[in-house]
This record gives C-alpha cells, sequence and structure tokens, in this order.
C-alpha cells in the first residue's frame, strides 16, 4: 500500500472513531439526563388551565397489586390523561414495567422507549390507538388515546406537563 492510501485510511478511521467518542458521549449525557415530576397540585393546575376536568380516582385501586399513594384523571373533550403518584421509585417502575408490557404486547408501529437518569419512557402507536406511559421518579403519566389525537397529546404531555 503506498503512503497515500495509508494516510486516507488512518484519517477516515480517526473520522470513524472521532464520530463513535461523540455519539458516545452524547448517549452518556443523554441518559444522565433528569426530569423533573410533577406534584399533584401542579398536574392539576396544568390539566384545568387547558380544559380538563381533572377527577380524584385513588379509591378504584385500593386493591391493586402495587400500591398507588394517589391516582388522578384529567378528562378532556376527546381524551384522559391519568396521573398517578408512589410512596417510592420502585412501586412506580413496577406500575410503569407493567403497562408498558401490556401496550407492548400489541402489533404496532412507531414503539419508542426511552430511559434515563430518573425517568423511564414508552410510547406505541397501535390498533388505532396512541399508547403512553412515562415514570419520572415516584410519578407515572398513562394515556390511551385515538391516534388521530396523537400529536396534540404528545404536545400537551411534553410542553406542558414536562413528561
Amino acid at each position: 500500500m503506498n503512503k497515500k492510501a495509508l494516510v486516507v485510511v488512518l484519517i477516515v478511521i480517526l473520522i470513524i472513531a472521532a464520530v463513535v467518542a461523540i455519539g458516545g458521549c452524547l448517549i452518556v449525557k443523554f441518559l444522565n439526563i433528569e426530569k423533573e415530576s410533577l406534584t399533584v397540585k401542579e398536574f392539576i393546575s396544568i390539566m384545568e388551565d387547558n380544559d380538563f376536568e381533572v377527577e380524584e380516582v385513588t379509591n378504584q385501586f385500593d386493591d391493586a397489586d402495587i400500591e398507588i399513594e394517589e391516582a388522578y384523571v384529567a378528562v378532556g373533550e376527546d381524551y384522559q390523561i391519568e396521573f398517578y403518584t408512589f410512596e417510592d421509585d420502585e412501586n412506580a417502575e413496577m406500575f410503569f414495567k407493567v403497562n408498558k408490557a401490556k401496550f407492548d404486547e400489541d402489533v404496532a408501529r412507531g414503539r419508542v422507549s426511552v430511559n434515563g437518569k430518573n425517568y423511564d419512557s414508552f410510547s406505541i402507536t397501535a390498533d388505532g390507538e396512541y399508547r403512553f406511559v412515562e415514570r419520572v421518579d415516584e410519578t407515572v403519566i398513562y394515556l390511551d388515546v385515538d391516534e388521530e389525537y396523537k400529536d396534540e397529546v404528545k404536545e400537551l404531555v411534553k410542553d406542558e406537563l414536562g413528561y
């Protein structure tokens, strides 16, 4: 191999190594991102500001296997968003995993799963429905809406609730 070809190969290898290193740093940075969980008061206030009627439904889960501290449902004109608080991260993680597994059984498109430092998020589009569950610390947002509201609800959850 002549010197020019060797130099080109070395440059390509260095470029690839740099791209892999930068990508690895970005992945590590992304995984170390923390999200801030909402309080019940914040959830209620945000949802009411967006014309949802919020109702406490904690008593519906009295016999649940996972101990839910508080449960609220925000009902809008076209869909609802559920918000749960748990005594600790462990129970919230269990609730997240159970619902993720339930959603993941469907034949679907647009499956997205993200895990960060203090959160887990999963969304899926299946059977004309958009399903989303995200745990941040000891809280969980859960929704299952008609696919036609997917963009609207994603914007609300991300921009208004921060999940």
